[in-house]
C-alpha cells in the first residue's frame, strides 16, 4: 500500500516534469515509479502508465540522450 501510493507519487512528479518540458527528469520519475510499485494487481493500470509516459519520454528526448540511456 505504501509502495503503491510513493509509485503514484513519482508518477505525478513525472507528469509535471513532463509538462515543464524536463523530459529526462520525468523519466527518471517514472522509472522510479516502476522500481517502487509492486507487482501485484492492483498496481497494473499505474505500471502501465509509467511504461508508456517512459516511451514517450523516450521520444521526446535527443537521439545523444536516449543513446546514453540505452549504454548504461
Amino acid at each position: 500500500e505504501k509502495a503503491l501510493e510513493q509509485a503514484n507519487d513519482a508518477k505525478l512528479e513525472g507528469n509535471k516534469l513532463f509538462g515543464d518540458g524536463q523530459f529526462e527528469e520525468a523519466l527518471s520519475q517514472y522509472e522510479l515509479a516502476l522500481q517502487v510499485a509492486p507487482e501485484m494487481p492492483s498496481s497494473v493500470e499505474l505500471r502501465s502508465i509509467c511504461h508508456a509516459n517512459r516511451a514517450v519520454c523516450f521520444m521526446k528526448l535527443k537521439p545523444q540522450i536516449r543513446i546514453r540511456y540505452f549504454m548504461q
